[in-house]
């Protein structure tokens, strides 16, 4: 290769790499164009979303509505389940309690029947003593009635 054909075949090179720039450049300025159009198309969408869910008719007021019910129902549930639990603390107390009185109720019915029968065992020995005294000419009455407490009395 001669000096001048070096010298033609590196002007053309530049030529041509100056072109691939050139190329290069304007395919970068499309790909700007394209990336600052799509983040223009979700910053726009992003507002439309946020003018829908803020418009107080059409769509938005139904969205927002939609939303507002979700919410009071997570509430109203999560206030059923405190409740619901509330009522099976207050449940198991009352069968505690249940469960208590019963055995107490039981115990006192084992008890009435034998202090019943120990009663009646000790007014027949009043009543037996009281006429062997009388038999014996022991004096029935030092005091009137009203003066004798009501636990001594002849009809307790």
């Amino acid at each position: 290769m001669v000096p001048a054909e070096g010298i033609a075949w590196l002007g053309l090179e530049l030529k041509y790499a100056k072109a691939e720039a050139l190329v290069n450049e304007i395919a970068f300025a499309a790909l700007e164009k394209q990336r600052d159009a799509a983040i223009d198309e979700r910053d726009a969408a992003a507002k439309k979303m946020e003018r829908a869910l803020s418009d107080t008719t059409g769509v938005g007021r139904v969205l927002k509505t939609m939303k507002d019910e979700a919410e009071a129902k997570d509430r109203t549930t999560a206030a059923l389940e405190e409740q619901r639990d509330a009522a099976a603390v207050d449940r198991n107390a009352a069968l505690r309690e249940r469960e208590r009185t019963l055995a107490h109720a039981e115990m006192l019915d084992s008890m009435v029947l034998p202090l019943e029968k120990m009663r009646h065992e000790m007014k027949a020995l009043l009543l037996a003593s009281r006429s062997v005294m009388l038999g014996a000419g022991v004096p029935s009455r030092l005091k009137p009635d009203k003066d004798v407490p009501c636990w001594y009395g002849e009809h307790s």
